[in-house]
């Protein structure tokens, strides 16, 4: 097993009983014997460092039978070209960090409809600061699902957007010992003897992470979407553009498969067949 601590700079495992370690920098980019890379980056629009993961398997995304302007070649970008940053916004600072409190130390326990409840393989009633729920569990118990009871999905709905914001980042950026003081650590500025509407953690500005997804044609705007606070997009290579061969073969005929293929019967086989990608 191998750990990296962000906070200490470095990488430790143990071969032959010893305790191994090396120094993680940035520009530098670490590999695990199972594939899967590791590389310090700093945020592009603030000074925090973060540990960016790469899975040594990746994803292979083919979009077969499209008209030109489908969208082929879209697939194979990466969505860092779509990706702005901003401020976290929050309206009235007392008055919304009110509203973050009786979301944060709201009772979930009953929030599956009864015949999902006894599906699920992890209590639903974990405090949404705790450690024993992780960023994206938040996110889904904030997110309407058919699997929740009617009162929570209105409860949901009636959150406004900028709240569940607020709530999302301070899940990313609480720390156990903060205990039940993690509302000293946010603030905001004083504009014009007014409190401002920049969300700032410990003194320093938070920043928002939108994807940008067309114009509005009324204001010819640019319509934004919050995404999540530790949204990092995908490393993609492009394998194919327009002409491909491929084939469906049933997965008993190949193989050394990992074990995730298991739950299919098929596979898709897929070759390019155009050199250097592009046909024209």
């Amino acid at each position: 097993d191998m750990s990296v601590d962000l906070n200490a700079q470095n990488a430790t495992w143990t071969k032959n009983g010893e305790t191994q370690s090396i120094r993680v920098l940035p520009g530098h980019t670490y590999l695990h014997p199972s594939g899967y890379k590791i590389r310090l980056e700093k945020h592009p629009e603030s000074t925090a460092f973060k540990l960016i993961g790469t899975a040594g398997e990746g994803t292979f995304c083919h979009k077969p039978s499209t008209v030109s302007g489908g969208g082929k070649s879209e697939i194979s970008k990466s969505l860092n070209d779509a990706v702005i940053y901003g401020s976290i916004y929050i309206g009235d600072f007392e008055k919304d960090m009110a509203l973050v409190k009786d979301i944060l130390e709201r009772d979930y326990s009953n929030c599956f409809d009864p015949q999902y409840a006894k599906q699920q393989s992890r209590s639903p009633e974990r405090k949404i600061l705790s450690m024993e729920r992780s960023l994206g569990s938040v996110v889904k118990l904030l997110t309407p699902n058919s699997e929740y009871t009617k009162e929570h999905c209105e409860f949901i709905h009636s959150i406004p957007s900028h709240i569940r914001s607020i709530v999302f980042a301070i899940k990313r950026f609480y720390k156990p010992e903060w205990g039940e003081d993690y509302a000293k650590h946010f603030s905001v500025d004083t504009v014009n003897g007014s409190p401002g509407h920049e969300l700032k953690l410990d003194g320093r500005k938070l920043s928002g992470t939108y994807l940008r997804v067309g114009h509005d044609k009324a204001s010819g705007g640019w319509r934004t979407y919050k995404l999540r606070q530790d949204f990092i997009a995908a490393s993609k290579v492009q394998m194919e553009d327009d002409i491909t061969a491929s084939i469906v073969v049933p997965r008993s005929q190949i193989p050394n498969l990992p074990a995730e293929y298991d739950m299919f019967e098929s596979l898709k086989i897929s070759q390019n067949c155009e050199w250097r990608l592009f046909q024209r």
